[in-house]
């Protein structure tokens, strides 16, 4: 995904893209990641833990609209993909690819 952005902005769009993205590496928390994760080997952090309905939903159809834009693909194919990203295997997320599944978004 984040190389299809780049690949769709250039100039100072692009710069400010990579920049941003570059903060996002320098500032997180990499080795508190790790040290949580090894003293809580049992109740690991879930991806969208703290994103609410909303914020989950806008962007699994964001991921599935780009699915769909830079692969190519049919809505059925588009839905498969997200199926198996591990970040949406928890309920609520596989319930709005369900939703998602019965029509197409655009």
């Amino acid at each position: 995904m984040v190389s299809a952005v780049l690949a769709e902005h250039s100039g100072q769009a692009r710069a400010a893209i990579e920049a941003m993205l570059r903060v996002v590496e320098e500032t997180v928390p990499v080795q508190m990641i790790w040290l949580d994760a090894a003293e809580q080997p049992d109740n690991p952090a879930r991806p969208f833990h703290s994103a609410s309905s909303r914020q989950l939903t806008n962007t699994i159809i964001d991921i599935y609209r780009a699915i769909r834009r830079n692969r190519r693909c049919s809505h059925i194919e588009a839905i498969q993909m997200l199926n198996t990203l591990e970040e949406f295997s928890d309920a609520e997320a596989q319930s709005v690819i369900g939703a998602l599944s019965g029509e197409e978004a655009t």
